[in-house]
């Protein structure tokens, strides 16, 4: 209890977050994961109404909620990210690495965590496309 000129207390530590506001931010987290596994099993159940195949890799939860955020509300979606923008960090690494076969692409980029199949799209692409300005093509 507060007492003018007293000592005051310890008080949070440094850097912790007050515990209402991690409470409210979890609130929020979990809000939108139901929220996109319900639009995630509206889209199942039209998918299987209409006898189309389902993706088994279609985004769940959180996931499927900023699907659905980014589709219907694109503002609010550049708005996120924007925010986020400042707080990514942009590094550079440059590794000699010699690759003799895709299958050992393919397990390089498994184990990074990238999304082989959007790679070898840009590998088919025409030349000029998904380079980026200053990128040297092929001879």
């Amino acid at each position: 209890m507060f007492v003018k000129g007293g000592k005051p207390g310890p008080g949070r530590p440094k850097g912790s977050k007050d515990r209402y506001t991690r409470e409210g931010k979890q609130a929020i987290l979990d809000a939108a994961e139901h929220v996109g596994e319900e639009l995630a099993d509206a889209e199942v159940k039209e998918l299987e109404k209409q006898k189309l195949e389902i993706d088994p890799n279609m985004p769940r939860g959180l996931s499927a909620y900023l699907v659905n955020v980014a589709r219907n509300h694109p503002q609010v979606m550049c708005a996120m990210l924007a925010r986020m923008m400042p707080i990514q960090n942009e590094t550079t690494q440059t590794v000699d690495v010699t690759y003799h076969s895709f299958e050992e692409i393919n397990n390089r980029l498994r184990e990074l965590g990238l999304p082989v199949g959007r790679i070898y799209p840009l590998l088919e692409a025409p030349a000029g496309q998904g380079q980026r300005d200053g990128d040297a093509g092929d001879p």
